[in-house]
């Protein structure tokens, strides 16, 4: 499920910054002590569905080529083809950069260009060719029992057809709900917590 796993990383780093609602950082909280916390539903062609968690930890920072990136840690639970991964992350005013940690050349790329607005488009590198990527809209949302307003609604898709996704980003939060489709397969994530540094 490599995919799977780069798309993951996707969803839980995926805390813009943008222009339009509110300041920029209240669209990327990137902080020391940060942890999310995601419900996960996967539910495969055959209607069979399983149920776990996603979980990301900002536990520091780290130099690297003489850049200081967030060290963003992530582990899924009761999901079977994950497997724990760490991404380097940082803001700059072109927008959001990402390292991956397995990458030995730790290659910077631009994945988030800032700023936002409705109908911009982007494309960023991704496992099986290039990943495209459009703001739809504005709007809010309901994920279990709480309403988010002035979400920026994203949408993107690889290039080849491989997957496509949807997603929300809420104010002060980041991206609160997900849906993605990959062949047969549909992963849904839902925001649970946000624990913030005391």
């Amino acid at each position: 499920m490599n995919i799977v796993r780069y798309l993951l990383i996707n969803f839980t780093c995926l805390l813009l910054a943008t222009a339009g609602h509110a300041a920029e950082e209240t669209y990327n909280p990137l902080a020391k002590g940060l942890r999310w916390v995601a419900d996960v539903v996967m539910t495969t062609a055959d209607g069979k569905t399983t149920k776990g968690t996603a979980t990301r930890e900002i536990p520091g920072t780290e130099v690297i080529n003489e850049k200081t990136y967030f060290i963003c840690n992530t582990t899924v639970e009761g999901i079977p083809g994950f497997k724990p991964f760490t991404t380097y992350r940082r803001k700059g005013p072109e927008g959001e950069f990402a390292i991956n940690a397995a990458d030995p050349k730790k290659q910077e790329n631009l994945e988030f260009p800032l700023p936002l607005a409705v109908g911009k488009t982007w494309e960023v590198p991704g496992e099986k060719g290039k990943v495209l990527f459009k703001v739809e809209g504005s709007e809010s949302v309901k994920v279990g029992a709480k309403q988010y307003e002035k979400c920026f609604k994203i949408s993107y898709a690889s290039e080849s057809g491989d997957f496509k996704s949807t997603l929300y980003l809420a104010p002060n939060i980041g991206n609160v709900t997900e849906t993605m489709k990959i062949g047969g397969t549909t992963l849904v994530f839902s925001h649970r917590t946000l624990t913030k540094p005391k």
